[in-house]
């Protein structure tokens, strides 16, 4: 199986950013590009720096970490840059794991299309479908800290894009439920029960059926 060893953004000389994916199979894989919509879309280093201020003891600081965090989370492909940050291992574990927990609350606040406007998460579709694509292979090479935040922003997002949005999740899960890694069929294993635990009070009827199929 393709395994995802690093995700990346990376700034091209016309200043437009690409979201690639780095895999063993495909040394330079670009699924995405954009551009930003705003100039202050953090770099991978800047959002790492904005990340270590909410983790200081000190109030001020941890409070101007979290405003600069909050403002960043507007500009599309904000969570792109969060991405790129949890797949490097050059970045503190604690700063990754933060990162994480981040892009958690991202989802959790807005990834469903009908959360307000407000806290939406700041994405184009071809960005959001690039993710799903994406993001269980990145969950399967995360350190186990990392890799449960990274399971429980799956079973968010796949409450509200599976399986119409998101047919291909299952099966991918499935899939790398074979592999000898146990951190991988842990982590598979872990995001199938989060996905089906929002199912099991439901009454069964032919559209669940449907849906599980």
């Amino acid at each position: 199986l393709s395994r995802l060893s690093r995700l990346s953004l990376f700034l091209t000389n016309d200043h437009s950013r690409q979201f690639s994916c780095i895999t063993r199979d495909n040394p330079l894989f670009i699924v995405t590009s954009y551009h930003p919509t705003m100039a202050n879309l953090l770099t991978t280093d800047q959002l790492r720096q904005v990340l270590v201020l909410t983790l200081s003891p000190d109030a001020q600081r941890r409070k101007q970490g979290e405003d600069e965090l909050n403002r960043a989370s507007r500009v599309t492909g904000h969570a792109l840059v969060v991405l790129e940050l949890l797949a490097s291992d050059a970045v503190d574990l604690s700063v990754r794991q933060s990162a994480a927990v981040h892009f958690k609350n991202l989802v959790k606040k807005g990834w469903n299309s009908d959360s307000d406007a407000e806290d939406l998460i700041a994405l184009t579709q071809e960005q959001r479908q690039k993710i799903r694509t994406h993001l269980v292979e990145l969950m399967c090479v995360l350190p186990p800290a990392i890799q449960k935040q990274c399971s429980a922003s799956i079973a968010l997002m796949a409450a509200s894009d599976y399986p119409d949005q998101w047919q291909s999740l299952l099966p991918d899960l499935v899939q790398r439920m074979a592999s000898n890694d146990f951190k991988v069929v842990n982590g598979c294993l872990s995001t199938a029960d989060s996905i089906f635990r929002s199912f099991r009070d439901v009454e069964w009827n032919d559209a669940l059926d449907a849906k599980l199929q």
